[in-house]
């Protein structure tokens, strides 16, 4: 049998359940942070699947095409149509991102590797140190 008000939360609990509301929104709010800058220095239209390729590649430099739609599950004409983007050349002609650039693999001429440009590795290192800051 209990006393009291059921209704209250042990103060332990509360407190706990501030401190992870708070890291929620701090983890939020560097994400934000972070698509931001993305999208700034790609292009501030940038979809989302653009920005996820990015990463993908940043995170696996030399990637093939082939695992990069294994690993996003996106299609390989979106995966084409965002890494010629994020490339020098974007499709229809337009320029690029000049953020990656891709290879024929020399095993395989039908494979293509997937690489930062210094450019990419410069907005990698950016990334890495926002996050690096604030943990």
């Amino acid at each position: 049998m209990t006393t009291g008000n059921t209704n209250q939360k042990p103060k332990v609990v509360t407190k706990l359940f501030r401190r992870t509301a708070n890291q929620d929104t701090q983890s939020l709010s560097l994400l934000l942070t972070l698509l931001e800058m993305i999208r700034k220095e790609i292009d501030t239209e940038a979809p989302s699947q653009m920005i996820a390729v990015f990463i993908r590649v940043a995170l696996n430099d030399g990637i093939t095409m082939n695992a990069l739609v294994e690993e996003t599950g996106m299609s390989q004409s979106s995966i084409s149509r965002n890494i010629a983007a994020l490339a020098d050349k974007h499709r229809l002609g337009f320029k690029g991102h000049g953020l990656v650039c891709t290879m024929e693999d020399p095993s395989s001429r039908r494979r293509k590797i997937v690489s930062l440009t210094p450019k990419g590795k410069q907005l990698k290192r950016r990334v890495i140190d926002i996050l690096s800051l604030r943990h």
